[in-house]
């Protein structure tokens, strides 16, 4: 049985994954926004922590 993945096109090397493979691969990967928010803050905290020291 041929899966999505191991399709070939005419004359063309092999195809890697589909569109909806490449979206749920993508979605599956990415981070979610509580975590970036959380990211940001410390480095701004940190920012604001070391530009307080070296003023204050």
């Amino acid at each position: 049985m041929e899966t999505p993945s191991s399709r070939t096109l005419p004359g063309r090397q092999e195809v890697g994954m589909t569109r909806d493979e490449l979206i749920r691969e993508y979605k599956e990967q990415s981070g979610s926004w509580q975590g970036l928010v959380g990211v940001y803050a410390v480095i701004v905290g940190v920012m604001a922590l070391s530009g307080y020291l070296m003023v204050g």
